[in-house]
């Protein structure tokens, strides 16, 4: 990862997200907030080659989103 022209902002080269076909899984917790979260990173995966599936069996990569106190 390298920083863009703001400094604040990270920049993800694409090469760092081809996701080759990878399985993924993503879980979410919480408020409403968590599932835009989750369908915002679904969303990503999936444009850069990640299949997103349903259940966590036979997947690459499994992610839960959830909340803080």
């Amino acid at each position: 990862m390298k920083w863009g022209k703001n400094l604040n902002e990270p920049y993800i080269e694409p090469k760092d997200l081809d996701g080759q076909n990878a399985k993924v899984h993503i879980k979410t917790y919480g408020c409403q907030m968590n599932v835009n979260d989750t369908e915002i990173a679904s969303a990503i995966l999936s444009q850069s080659g990640y299949q997103m599936m349903p259940n966590i069996e036979d997947v690459c990569v499994s992610s839960i989103i959830s909340f803080q106190r």
